[in-house]
């Protein structure tokens, strides 16, 4: 289930989501992309950490994310009980090296995939993240190392 209604919104306040966290290892800037039930898409660029907050960081923009999504259930229906949903992000390569840093090796990019649970079968909506981050999904001191493989 989410509230969004469209492109460009801080999705973890407004229903299920999947955020990832893309990072080159070398350097402070990282992004924060975001996908939901009903293909609704975010990226957020942030120059370094340390900005992180600042208006410029969720400045809209058009980059052409493609999300696509699949509910197994009725989406935003909670008369029935859905089991799950899966979504795929499609992140254009331009967008993570238009700094000049390869997303490919000998590069070295960190990752983190992020998930908002909400449902009126729980309590309160839960919070899930590989690798498991309990505080701040904004630690990349945690985020895992990605491998290319060929």
């Amino acid at each position: 289930m989410t509230t969004g209604t469209k492109h460009g919104g801080h999705f973890y306040a407004q229903g299920d989501v999947l955020e990832v966290f893309l990072k080159p290892v070398n350097h402070n800037y990282y992004w924060e992309i975001y996908g939901t039930p009903n293909e609704l898409r975010t990226r957020f660029h942030y120059p370094s950490r340390g900005t992180l907050g600042l208006p410029s960081g969720f400045a809209p923009n058009d980059l052409p994310i493609l999300v696509k999504a699949k509910v197994d259930g009725t989406f935003n229906d909670c008369s029935d009980k859905d089991t799950k949903w899966c979504v795929v992000l499609m992140i254009p390569r331009s967008e993570l090296e238009k700094y000049g840093y390869k997303f490919d090796n000998p590069s070295r990019w960190l990752v983190l995939s992020a998930r908002y649970n909400y449902s009126r079968y729980l309590d309160k909506h839960e919070y899930s993240s590989f690798p498991q981050i309990a505080l701040s999904y904004h630690f990349y001191e945690y985020y895992a190392e990605i491998e290319f493989v060929k």
